[in-house]
């Protein structure tokens, strides 16, 4: 199974946030050869979510929800999705992605929050339809439903080719599982704990398509 290019895309939030620890961690990691890795550790990962587009957007996220939450890292977490496309989206879709980690202040003067760098200083796909991101061996998405009832995706009627335009409808996907492992990385606590901030905004032609915001509270 594949997902749906937006579903997909929402999937990248949580990628980006991973890639771009990482990248934050090789920029504070020690540069001494014999420095000594730290041990992987354990903790837990909470997540909230809001859309931060309007009620005109053709596309709108209704549910994300993941179980449990706070999710216990390392793992297995389940994630849930339901999204609202109201009319069929053409190609192009650019991906637009935003990640900033909120950083105490000194002298318990609060916090502030700074933008980490994206993976390979890139941090937008020009389309997530383009034939490089789509499946090429066959595999199916989900098809939406018309009715405004989830489909039972236990038939064969609820799959499509992957392929854009993205039909209009109801996508409820099916559960998602993931298998979360611990930070295997040096990374500082000021990057693994606290507040972690991820913004989505997929655009065509300028025009917004949808925008969702997520907060991540790290606890290692």
């Amino acid at each position: 199974m594949r997902l749906l290019p937006l579903a997909a895309a929402l999937a990248a939030l949580l990628a980006a946030s991973h890639a771009s620890l990482l990248e934050a961690a090789a920029l504070a990691a020690p540069r001494h050869p014999r420095a000594a890795v730290r041990a992987a550790r354990s903790g837990t990962a909470a997540l909230e979510w809001r859309s931060c587009g309007s009620k005109k957007d053709p596309m709108r996220l209704q549910k994300l929800e993941l179980l449990p939450n706070p999710v216990k890292v390392p793992g297995i977490m389940r994630a849930e999705m339901a999204l609202l496309v109201k009319e069929a989206i053409q190609p192009p879709i650019k991906m637009s992605v935003q990640v900033e980690k909120e950083v105490a202040l000194p002298l318990g003067l609060g916090s502030t929050w700074v933008q980490l760098p994206c993976p390979g200083d890139s941090c937008s796909v020009p389309d997530v339809c383009s034939p490089e991101l789509l499946p090429r061996d066959g595999s199916v998405c989900p098809a939406p439903s018309l009715d405004g009832r989830p489909a039972d995706y236990n038939t064969t009627s609820a799959w499509r080719a992957c392929a854009c335009p993205i039909p209009k409808g109801l996508y409820a996907m099916p559960p998602l599982e993931f298998n979360l492992s611990s930070p295997a990385v040096l990374l500082p606590d000021y990057l693994l704990n606290g507040g972690f901030y991820v913004k989505m905004k997929l655009t065509r032609h300028k025009r917004r398509l949808a925008c969702i915001e997520t907060q991540l509270d790290l606890d290692f």
